[in-house]
């Protein structure tokens, strides 16, 4: 047991440095003390491995990995999917953020506005969003602090612990497979038009919190994307 703990040890020791080694290729520098000074409104406990990039930075892929990173400018990342949860890594922006789709699940900050096509938030980490603009943000977290949010730049939002704030329509951007209808079984499940000629005084958001509508599985959406598929309606 012992000996296996050692090895375990020293691959995650190498994945590190390696891991480094493609962070300081990219331009990234090790925090220091002095930094943090001046980034007063990133939360730095519980995290390690701190790495700036001071400017802005344009990428075809980011492998955040347990690494906690700081862009000070504009960050675009043209990769399908960047998943910020796998590798207990986090990422804080100041300028503007552009990606395509993007699931966070680890502390995250995007103080100078985000532009996406779908941005997925899961039950973990304290992430802080300003100005999202996109068409699709889905929040299954109680820690999200969204600033900024308005219905004219995001298409559809949907806050499964808050379903009073939402607004957009999800059955005309994303097909049925990706999505569930928890409080319903499946032979009363109504359609939104159904459900306003069964309830007159109701509205969208009355029509989330009864059939309790929400995405099934994420990471079938994440599978589509990658693999090139369609995944909106329209």
């Amino acid at each position: 047991m012992g000996k296996d703990y050692e090895i375990y040890d020293k691959m995650k020791e190498y994945d590190r440095k390696k891991h480094t080694n493609y962070l300081i290729d990219l331009g990234f520098r090790e925090l220091i003390e002095q930094d943090k000074e001046k980034l007063q409104q990133i939360y730095f406990e519980g995290y390690h491995r701190w790495y700036i990039y001071e400017g802005d930075l344009e990428l075809d892929e980011l492998i955040i990995g347990t690494a906690s990173l700081v862009v000070t400018g504009n960050l675009t990342i043209r990769q399908p999917f960047i998943d910020i949860d796998e590798g207990d890594g986090c990422l804080f922006v100041l300028g503007k953020t552009k990606v395509n789709y993007i699931s966070l699940g680890q502390d995250a900050g995007f103080y100078g506005g985000i532009e996406f096509e779908i941005l997925y938030t899961t039950d973990d980490g304290e992430i802080k969003i300003y100005n999202p603009k996109g068409r699709l943000l889905y929040s299954d977290s109680e820690g999200v602090d969204i600033e900024g949010l308005d219905p004219k730049k995001v298409e559809v939002y949907i806050n499964y612990n808050y379903p009073e704030e939402n607004f957009g329509n999800i059955t005309k951007l994303l097909p049925q497979k990706y999505l569930y209808y928890d409080l319903v079984e499946d032979e009363d499940i109504l359609t939104y038009e159904q459900y306003l000629e069964e309830n007159e005084d109701e509205d969208w958001n009355g029509y989330v919190a009864d059939m309790g509508l929400g995405i099934d599985d994420i990471r079938s959406i994440w599978e589509d994307i990658v693999n090139g598929k369609k995944v909106f309606l329209k």
